[in-house]
């Protein structure tokens, strides 16, 4: 059975790598690894961007991967191309079963759905197996690294804004969807279901990376943004609009929180919150919860660092909450308190995704969420502070 892997369970990831002997351990990673260096690779994938897929069988230890795909997508600017580098294992004792053929198939279907235009796989010269099955597969070799085309891929624009990296998606002339990721994350979360749901809805989608938000933000927050820890991450979305102003707004987790000071600041008139954390903030028991939950450290690191701050709405507007059923993250509370604050109603405005914490990746809840904002009665927009004088 071929799955794809959570976080939670990149433990069985990590068991199968260390099970490779020396010699396989070198086929893979194109040099010599210790139990120590495998340790830290698999900490360092981000699940929010890069995807596993694994062949899972039942032994007399409990489950145990016997086959993996690793794809972790990067985009080749030069090209504007999203590419995905892809590396295969299998377990020695299940080699000559087709195992290898059909995890890279599973691989390559997940690719095409995130509008992936090319699979790179870095392959030694002594690992014969692997290059024979990517000569079969028609796949182009240039000194050692071995590319197959996914014609159906779909290509974005990436580029840098003074500081901030941006990923645009769809029509330039379109009315324009801010994406704004949440703790631990970057753009690449939005692509698998959301840049295609919001382009066949009519906008253009710009997702920055938000560098105090993002995986690779691994620092404590500056002394000059403990009071306004988000300034930074505000600043550099308006960087990659370019001045234009958006018509809806996207965010997810602790994005949530910066996407409703952008609503308010830009006077964008909808709002959709994914998973949101809570907009009046996080008590210490909520973030205790929050963050042991989070299956990424990173994530965990950057969430504690910035849940404290609040964002209360001071304009109204048309709201759509997605929360998941399974997300452990951010409680259905959090979105119900959020959709309050937004003084929107909950029957209209939250939407139950079937996944967990990412539901920005459940292409139906995402649909519906966005049919929704179409279709609310527009709502006029006024300052709630003023009202609550």
């Amino acid at each position: 059975m071929i799955t794809r892997l959570g976080s939670d369970r990149y433990p069985l990831l990590l068991q199968h790598l260390l099970s490779l002997s020396a010699d396989e351990r070198y086929l893979r990673f194109i040099r010599p690894m210790s139990d120590e260096a495998i340790a830290e690779w698999v900490k360092s994938l981000n699940p929010a961007r890069d995807e596993v897929f694994a062949h899972l069988s039942v032994g007399p230890d409990g489950v145990e991967v016997i086959a993996a795909a690793v794809s972790q997508p990067y985009i080749d600017r030069g090209r504007s191309i999203a590419v995905a580098e892809l590396s295969v294992t299998v377990d020695s004792r299940r080699r000559r079963a087709g195992l290898a053929l059909s995890t890279i198939d599973a691989a390559l279907s997940a690719a095409r759905q995130s509008h992936i235009g090319e699979v790179q796989f870095e392959v030694c010269a002594a690992n014969r197996p692997m290059r024979q099955l990517l000569r079969k597969l028609n796949a182009t070799e240039d000194e050692g690294v071995f590319s197959l085309g996914l014609s159906s891929a779909r290509t974005e624009k990436s580029e840098r804004q003074g500081s901030t990296e941006t990923i645009s998606f769809g029509d330039p002339r379109a009315p324009i969807a801010l994406c704004v990721h949440g703790a631990g994350g970057d753009p690449w979360q939005f692509r698998k279901h959301a840049f295609q749901a919001l382009a066949d809805n009519g906008y253009q989608v710009v997702a920055p990376t938000l560098s105090r938000l993002s995986f690779d933000s691994y620092a404590a927050c500056p002394a000059d943004d403990r009071d306004h820890p988000h300034r930074h991450s505000i600043l550099q979305a308006l960087e990659s609009l370019r001045g234009e102003k958006p018509s809806l707004i996207v965010g997810h987790s602790l994005g949530a929180v910066v996407a409703t000071r952008l609503a308010d600041a830009l006077n964008t008139p909808k709002l959709l919150l994914a998973n949101p954390m809570p907009l009046d903030g996080m008590s210490e028991i909520e973030r205790s919860r929050s963050v042991s939950a989070l299956g990424c450290e990173r994530a965990r690191f950057v969430l504690q660092e910035y849940s404290h701050f609040e964002a209360l709405p001071r304009q109204r507007r048309r709201v759509a909450v997605i929360h998941g059923l399974n997300d452990r993250v951010a409680s259905v509370e959090y979105a119900k308190r959020s959709t309050r604050h937004c003084k929107a109603s909950e029957r209209n405005a939250l939407v139950q995704s079937r996944g967990g914490h990412l539901g920005i990746q459940d292409g139906s809840a995402l649909r519906v969420s966005i049919d929704r904002l179409n279709h609310m009665a527009p709502r006029r927009s006024f300052d709630m502070n003023r009202l609550a004088a």
